[in-house]
């Protein structure tokens, strides 16, 4: 399955304002991609298109995360370069937006969907200085596979 295409053909199940992660992710089983593939589209896409587009607030993003497994355990330090996932949809949000082509009514909706958006467009509203935030490690919930991913042999 080519990850790179995957995300761009549901790129748009994440605008409609109606859209869950519930609903998506229906969306992505009822195509066949496997959960923990669907559940990495779910969590991480949004996470990459919003760093991609705050790329221009100069942020230190922090390099690692938090998994928070539904069986109860917790991971931390697990990193974000090693999420394929992740690093597609990154990579394709910053190919975009240095195109050119970012459009707030699509990308900016999908971008949204991350909390680090969320928190980052909140203090900017209520006037913090961009030099005062000190962003901390992302807590994500759900069945994303195994972890740490093995090297392939």
């Amino acid at each position: 399955m080519d990850i790179n295409q995957l995300i761009v053909d549901f790129l748009p199940h994440f605008v409609p304002q109606e859209a869950t992660e519930e609903s998506v992710f229906e969306i992505l089983i009822e195509q066949q991609v496997p959960y923990a593939l669907a559940t990495q589209i779910i969590l991480f896409v949004p996470v990459a298109f919003g760093r991609a587009y705050m790329r221009k607030f100069d942020l230190d993003f922090p390099v690692t995360f938090i998994l928070n497994h539904p069986d109860n355990t917790t991971i931390e330090g697990l990193p974000f370069a090693d999420e394929p996932v992740y690093n597609a949809a990154y990579e394709l949000g910053v190919t975009i937006i240095d195109r050119g082509e970012w459009q707030d009514d699509f990308h900016f909706e999908v971008a949204s969907w991350s909390s680090e958006m969320n928190v980052v467009s909140q203090a900017l509203v209520e006037g913090y200085p961009l030099q005062s935030f000190v962003l901390q490690e992302l807590h994500v919930n759900g069945d994303i596979g195994s972890r740490p991913i093995s090297p392939l042999i």
